[in-house]
């Protein structure tokens, strides 16, 4: 098989800018990870992306770019996680919030503070951190699944 008729591989990495204090090895592994996969050519490339806690669906960010890129991504997660037999609900959780002390009520959609999307020809092919039928698969695990997940066989 040539290099013209492999797919191509990519990865996004969403780190939250507000991370608790101590998940900064976690992060750095992972990156490090990435990189000796692109440097292997195991990995086309590779992007870092960071986003936020939360995001509000109804507030002043909704016309900018960075609100579509957030929302746009974290659409194509749940309609992945639909076809599949993954969850990735529990990832981005909604709630309304209701602020007495401004009258107001809003919605907001909190950000998981890592999550790794795999993608093969622009699809995403898996996310971790992820609930499968056979249980939980952190972020932490890519590695072990990452060829089987590019060759299109079942993770």
């Amino acid at each position: 098989m040539n290099s013209e008729s492999l797919p191509n591989r990519s990865v996004k990495l969403f780190l939250r800018a507000d991370h608790d204090f101590g998940r900064e090895s976690p992060q750095q592994r992972i990156v490090e990870q990435l990189s000796a996969l692109e440097a292997n050519g195991e990995l086309d490339d590779y992007e870092v992306v960071v986003w936020g806690r939360e995001l509000r669906l109804d507030g002043p960010l909704t016309e900018t770019d960075y609100y579509r890129r957030v929302v746009d991504h974290v659409e194509e997660f749940e309609a992945w996680a639909a076809g599949t037999d993954v969850s990735v609900e529990y990832l981005f959780r909604r709630r309304r919030v209701e602020s007495a002390f401004v009258d107001e009520t809003y919605d907001l959609l909190s950000l998981p503070v890592a999550l790794l999307a795999i993608y093969r020809d622009g699809d995403v092919a898996q996310v971790y951190p992820c609930k499968r039928t056979d249980g939980p698969r952190p972020i932490t695990e890519f590695a072990k699944h990452f060829e089987s997940i590019l060759t299109l066989s079942p993770t």
